[in-house]
């Protein structure tokens, strides 16, 4: 919880990647290690944090990329760099042999 020093006001991170992570500053050093397309262990392993907890933040943060993504319009001269990262389709072929 946040608290405005002008007005007293009391402002929560709920709806957010970062509600109730407890380890916040260092999500940064995660994110930079995300976008240097290091495998979760490394990135957990460098930031200080467990494998499961890396795992966890992983999809938080692109799970607010997606819904990021949606609400994004460009306008004028747009300049793309390419992003590699690894993608899993584990679970949904799991799926599939269940039916």
């Amino acid at each position: 919880m946040y608290i405005c020093r002008k007005c007293g006001r009391h402002f929560r991170v709920t709806g957010t990647f970062v509600y109730r992570i407890q380890k916040k500053e260092k999500m940064l050093d995660y994110i930079r290690c995300m976008l240097e397309g290091k495998t979760l262990r490394v990135c957990a392993k460098e930031v200080g944090i467990s494998l499961p907890t890396s795992f966890s933040w992983r999809h938080r943060i692109l799970a607010a990329l997606r819904n990021f993504e949606a609400n994004v319009n460009f306008f004028g001269i747009v300049e793309v760099e390419e992003l590699l990262m690894n993608y899993s389709e584990k679970e949904d072929a799991i799926e599939m042999k269940k039916s």
